[in-house]
This record gives C-alpha cells, structure tokens and sequence, in this order.
C-alpha cells in the first residue's frame, strides 16, 4: 500500500524557536485565533498602489517568468527544493503574459516550466483561501501529469511534476512554513514512485523557519520587499542568492511604478473579485432557495397532521396564500 506523506520531518523541539528579529510590522500573523475575514460580494476595486506586494499575481510572474534573470526563478526554485543536485536552467512553457485576456474571465495565472533534469513545474501564487487548496493542487498536479501525452503514447515518456504553492494565509494548524508532500510505499517509506512532488510555503509564517536562510530570504521579499529586516536576511545567504533577489527587487520596484502595470492590476483586480462576488451571490441564492424548499417541506408535513393555516403560516414565515396552494 502507498501513502502520501509530507517528506520534511519536523523538529518539534525547536518548532517554536523565535530566534530570528522581524520588524512589528511586518504582517506576520500567529495560527492561533486567526478567523478568516467574513466575505462580502460588494468589493472596492481603487486601493493603494504603493501597498502593492510582489505578492501580487501579475508582479509575482512578472518577476520570477522573467526572460532577462531567470537566476531569480533558479535560486527561488533551489532555495525551496534544497537537492544536492541543484537546478542549473528552466525552460519556461507559458512565457505569455496574456495580457490581452486581463480583465475578462478566466485568466490564467500559474507558472509552468521544465527543468534540466526534465521535471515539469507548476508554480502558483495564492493571495486568498478558496477553502479547497488541497484539491486543487492535487487538481492542478493532475492536469499537467496528463497533458503530457496524447492518445497512442507511451507511458514512458511521462516526467515527474512538481507543484509548488506558494500561500498568503495559515492553511495548516501549526507554525510551520514550509512543507513536501510525495508518495511513499507505507510499509518502507520509499518513494518509488518520484513522480509527485507538493510544496506549500505558507509565508506567514517565515518567521518560525530556522533551518532554511535561502528561501528565508525569499518569503521576507515576497511579504516585506523594502524592509531592512529584509537586507538583513540576504546577508546571510549565498552571493548568488542574494544577487538574484536584488535582480527581483529592481523588477518589482519598476513595475509598481509603471501605470502601465498599475491599470493591468486594477483591472485583474477588478476581474477576480468580480469572479468571487459572482460565486459567493450564486451560493447564497443556492441557500436561500434550500431554505426555502425545507420551509415548504416543513408547511407540507404540519398540514398533513392536520395543523390550521394560519399557525403554518406563523411557523414557516411563509403566506397563507402559499400554504393554500399546497393543500
């Protein structure tokens, strides 16, 4: 039998190390008594640019699918995977931005590429918790894994697919931030199949990873680009590393003050929160209905043991003229 398990051990003992200085203000947010935000479908679109993260889906791929530095994509990619055999190039598949689809629905946002050892990546920046993130990236492992092959070919030509989630909210209970899910048999814990491979780097929370000062330098950029604690973190990696983030600093900071880029963001913005209103007015007009079907049930049944109208009609809220209908 094989199981999926998440192949970092973890250190419980230092788990909860706070051996690391973040500025107060640098958005670091505890697991414990975090609620998610209660959800409206009415959405302001006008924000403040200056507040724009390289967080943001549009800065983000402008960033690391760049062309120009794909050292950033590279040491971002290394400082995540940590193999003794390093990725040394990336090929990159979808190296359109689609910008004439910005702002209409749809867009795709995702990274693909394939490495120099062959393996397919699918790299996603998520800024908010749809609730089913596990699903979805198994979904999206799945979806690349498959494309691989049209009818007629064969198996061996499939490469392993590595998905790598790269999170702005607390999707699992404790402080760890990063983690690697793959198959292993149940019995040896051998991975046989290395043929899947699920990262979630949850930069919250950064603050709680002492053993990783490359990719620690990478989430501090992503959450706090301009902050000395930033400069700080670099110091402590390696030269290349730190020349690839500086190269991602200069992308950001010529994007944020591009307008250009500022009305492809307004416009993805309004796109994605447009698409949410959508979903969340289509789920409550779902429950308001179910409410209103188990209302009607409701009147049926006390009808049917003989109750008066009128009393119906005051325990299900609904008219008596729709009560009179349904006898």
């Amino acid at each position: 039998m094989t199981k999926i398990i998440n192949a970092f051990e973890v250190d419980k003992s230092n788990q909860n190390k706070h051996n690391r200085h973040f500025e107060p203000d640098d958005n670091v947010e505890s697991t414990e008594n975090i609620s998610e935000p209660k959800v409206s479908t009415h959405f302001e679109f006008e924000f403040d640019y200056s507040k724009i993260l390289p967080t943001n889906d549009l800065i983000f791929k402008r960033i690391f699918w760049n062309k120009e530095h794909p050292d950033i994509l590279i040491c971002f990619l290394n400082a995540i995977l940590r193999r003794e055999d390093p990725i040394t190039s990336v090929e990159l598949i979808n190296t359109e931005m689609d910008d004439q689809f910005i702002g209409k629905h749809g867009i795709r946002l995702d990274l693909l590429g394939r490495t120099n050892n062959g393996e397919l990546l699918n790299i996603e920046m998520q800024n908010s918790n749809n609730d089913n993130m596990f699903k979805r990236s198994l979904y999206y492992w799945s979806k690349v894994y498959s494309s691989q092959l049209d009818q007629g070919q064969a198996y061996e030509r499939l490469v392993p697919v590595i998905a790598i989630n790269i999170l702005d909210f607390n999707l699992f209970e404790d402080n760890r931030c990063q983690r690697k899910f793959i198959i292993t048999d149940e019995k040896t814990g051998k991975d046989d199949f290395k043929m899947l491979e699920i990262h979630f780097i949850e930069l919250r929370k950064r603050k709680y990873m002492t053993d990783n000062d490359e990719l620690l330098a990478w989430t501090e950029f992503l959450k706090s680009p301009n902050s000395p604690n930033s400069d700080a973190i670099e110091v402590k990696t390696s030269t290349k590393n730190r020349k690839a983030i500086s190269n991602a600093k200069g992308i950001y900071s010529t994007a944020i003050a591009s307008n250009e880029e500022r009305e492809k963001i307004r416009l993805l913005n309004k796109t994605l929160t447009d698409n949410v209103s959508r979903v969340i007015s289509a789920r409550n007009e779902g429950l308001a209905e179910g409410e209103h079907n188990a209302k009607i049930e409701t009147a049926r049944k006390m009808l049917s043991k003989g109750a008066a109208v009128d009393f119906v009609s005051e325990c299900t809220g609904l008219s008596i003229d729709k009560i009179l209908k349904l006898q």
